[in-house]
């Protein structure tokens, strides 16, 4: 199954989410991508806190840079999942999107980071039994 984790920026929650996803799906034949619906400007790429963070688990990253949402990237997924509370579904495929509520923080308090990758990571969990469920 091919996946999209998408938010708003494409620096924080949807990158927690494709990593971690990685993660747990390891050898297996899934793949994910991730994708914000708008750039940062400031900073392309993922905030340097969490990949460090991340790493500190054991999770590897791939690919540091921020991505927009595109048609191509829509079509490529079988399953789009927003992982933000201020995303939208409009113009996002109804029978492959779902929308998992996660707030933003500030990328710059630890403490938040380290419950915001908990609370992604607890939803990837479930998100992948369920999927392993279904094979």
């Amino acid at each position: 199954m091919k996946i999209l984790f998408v938010c708003k920026y494409n620096r924080l929650r949807s990158k927690i989410a494709e990593n971690l996803f990685r993660f747990y799906t390891k050898g297996s034949k899934h793949e994910v991508k991730s994708a914000g619906i708008r750039s940062y400007l400031l900073s392309p790429f993922m905030v340097h806190r969490v990949k460090q963070l991340l790493e500190q688990r054991g999770v590897s990253i791939e690919d540091e840079s921020s991505v927009i949402i595109n048609e191509y990237l829509m079509k490529w997924a079988d399953k789009i999942i927003i992982v933000a509370d201020d995303v939208s579904k409009d113009g996002f495929p109804k029978d492959k999107t779902e929308i998992w509520q996660v707030s933003d923080i500030d990328d710059k308090d630890d403490r938040k980071v380290k419950i915001k990758i908990d609370e992604i990571e607890v939803k990837i969990k479930e998100f992948v039994e369920k999927l392993n469920k279904n094979v």
